[in-house]
């Protein structure tokens, strides 16, 4: 099982150049991302079609 470490030096303050297990940093963390409010439309997104330098 590999483990994924996205973030790890965010957390518990973990140095981010110590790439070894920390003991205090448990096995499996729960992040949550927030919560599904379904879809639609998005009144922010607009299409570029031709982009000028």
């Amino acid at each position: 099982d590999d483990s994924v470490y996205m973030g790890y030096s965010c957390l518990l303050g973990h140095d981010p150049d110590d790439m070894t297990p920390d003991p205090a940093m448990p096995d499996r963390l729960t992040v949550s991302l927030g919560y599904y409010e379904g879809l639609q439309k998005n009144p922010q997104h607009r299409e570029v079609t031709d982009v000028e330098e």
